[in-house]
C-alpha cells in the first residue's frame, strides 16, 4: 500500500538577483550620402526586479524547497538609431500571507507580509549601459567605446512563514480536534482512532460574518519536548484548548498548553465528548480564569453557540497592523575586503565596487583605462598592495577579472 506523506514548510532559504542592464551598443549612421554619418549606438535597456507578492491562495512554503534561486530577466541590448534595448521582464514570487523576510548576511528581519497582494521589491535591477552616442566629443567624434549594463543587486534571504488565522485549535493528540473542524467547517482532515493523524496544520473556515478562519494545529513535539507547530499559534486571535474529558490528566494538559506566551490572545476550553464527566474541567477552567464550555462533535449539541462564542471571541480584538516600507535598501555601504583566494589571485568583495565596475566595457582600450581610473578612485590599488600582490596576478571583482600592472 501506498502511504501519502505530506510535508508543512514553514521556512526557506533563497537567492534573489535582479536582472543585468542590457548592453549599450557601438553603432554609426550608415546611410547613402552620409559618409561621416556619427555614432547612433543605443542603450541596453534595465535588468528586471524581482518582487515579492503575499498571496491568500498559498499555504506554506513548499513551493521554494527545490528552487532557491530566482533571477529576474536581464535588459536587452541596445540597437542602433539610437534604439534602446527593452527591459526585462520583473519576476514575481509569491508567498504565503505572514511570511517574514530576514536578511541571512546580517541576520535581521526587513518586513512582514500580512496583506493579500502585498509586496517589495528584494532586488533591483542593473542600469542599461550607454550606447556609443553618449561618448561623442569635440575631440572624439567617433567613439568606438559602448558600455555594458550594470549587475544587479543579489541578496540571500530567509523566508519564515507564520499563518495569519482567527481561531487556533490546540489540545493533545486524540482529543477531537479534527472531527470538531470538520463539522464545523466542512474541511477535510483526516478522522482516526489513533493518535497523531493529523501531521501538518489544517485550515478552515466557519461561515459566520464576518468568515472565520479556523486551523487544526498538529501536537507534535520536537526532540526537546517543545511544541513544533506552536508559532503558527502565534498570530491567532483566538485559542481554543480541545480536551477530551475521558482522560485523567487534564489538569496537567491545560497547564502544558496555556504556560506558553498567550500574551493578547482570547482564549477557551471545550470539552469534546459531552457525555462525560466535567467536574475536572470545570474546577480548572475557574482556577485558570478562561471561558469554557461543552460540545459533541459527534452528535452536533453545543456546536451552534459555540460558533457564537467564537465569533464573539474573534472580533473583539482589533488587531493593528503596522505599515511596513514597500521597499528597502538592501544593501549598506561597507568597506571592501581584499583576500587571497588562491597562488597568484586575489579577490576583492564588496557590491559597491562591483557595481561601480560591472557596466565598464573591458574589450576596449578605454575601458582598460577606465578600469585602472576607477581601481584607483576607489582606493583598491592600496588595498591590493596591503594584501602583497605581485605585477601581473589576477584579479577577481565579481564577474570582473583584470591582470594587475602597476603604474611606471
Amino acid at each position: 500500500m501506498n502511504e501519502r506523506i505530506t510535508i508543512f514548510i514553514d521556512k526557506a532559504d533563497i537567492i534573489v538577483r535582479g536582472g543585468r542592464g542590457g548592453r549599450g551598443i557601438i553603432s554609426f549612421d550608415r546611410k547613402k550620402f552620409l559618409p561621416f554619418g556619427g555614432p547612433d549606438g543605443g542603450d541596453g535597456g534595465n535588468g528586471g526586479k524581482v518582487i515579492l507578492r503575499a498571496t491568500n491562495r498559498l499555504f506554506d512554503l513548499s513551493s521554494f524547497v527545490h528552487n532557491p534561486l530566482y533571477a529576474a530577466e536581464n535588459g536587452y541590448g541596445g540597437q542602433g538609431g539610437k534604439k534602446a534595448g527593452r527591459a526585462g521582464e520583473n519576476l514575481i514570487i509569491e508567498v504565503p500571507i505572514g511570511t517574514i523576510v530576514i536578511d541571512k548576511f546580517r541576520n535581521e528581519q526587513i518586513i512582514e507580509l500580512l496583506n493579500d497582494r502585498q509586496e517589495i521589491v528584494l532586488a533591483r535591477g542593473g542600469k542599461g549601459g550607454r550606447g556609443n552616442v553618449h561618448f561623442k566629443s569635440s575631440t572624439n567624434r567617433a567613439p568606438r567605446y559602448a558600455e555594458w549594463g550594470e549587475i544587479g543587486e543579489s541578496r540571500e534571504l530567509t523566508l519564515d512563514f507564520t499563518m495569519v488565522i482567527d481561531i487556533a485549535f490546540i489540545g493533545s493528540p486524540n482529543s477531537g480536534k479534527s472531527l470538531l473542524l470538520n463539522v464545523l467547517t466542512g474541511s477535510k482532515a483526516e478522522v482516526a482512532q489513533y493518535p497523531y493523524t493529523t501531521t501538518i496544520p489544517v485550515l478552515g473556515v466557519l461561515k459566520t460574518d464576518p468568515p472565520l478562519t479556523i486551523c487544526e494545529i498538529p501536537s507534535l513535539r520536537d526532540s526537546e519536548g517543545n511544541l513544533r507547530f506552536w508559532k503558527q499559534t502565534k498570530r491567532a486571535k483566538v485559542l481554543v484548548l480541545v480536551v477530551d474529558l475521558s482522560v485523567s490528566n487534564l489538569d496537567r494538559e491545560i497547564e502544558t498548553f496555556f504556560s506558553e506566551n498567550i500574551k493578547d490572545k482570547q482564549l477557551l476550553i471545550v470539552g469534546n465528548k459531552k457525555d462525560l464527566l466535567l467536574k475536572t474541567i470545570r474546577r480548572l477552567s475557574k482556577k485558570k480564569g478562561i471561558p469554557m464550555m461543552q460540545v459533541s462533535a459527534v452528535s452536533g449539541e453545543g456546536l451552534k453557540e459555540l460558533e457564537e462564542i467564537l465569533l464573539k471571541l474573534a472580533t473583539k480584538k482589533i488587531i493593528v497592523e503596522r505599515k511596513e516600507k514597500e521597499e528597502v535598501t538592501l544593501f549598506s555601504t561597507q568597506a571592501p575586503i581584499v583576500r587571497k583566494i588562491s597562488d597568484g589571485v586575489f579577490e576583492i568583495k564588496s557590491y559597491e565596487v562591483e557595481l561601480a565596475l560591472s557596466s565598464i566595457n573591458l574589450d576596449t582600450p578605454k575601458g582598460i583605462q577606465i578600469l585602472r581610473k576607477k581601481i584607483k578612485e576607489l582606493g583598491l590599488e592600496t588595498l591590493l598592495i596591503k594584501a602583497g600582490i605581485e605585477p601581473y596576478q589576477q584579479v577577481k571583482i565579481g564577474e570582473t577579472w583584470f591582470t594587475y600592472l602597476p603604474e611606471k
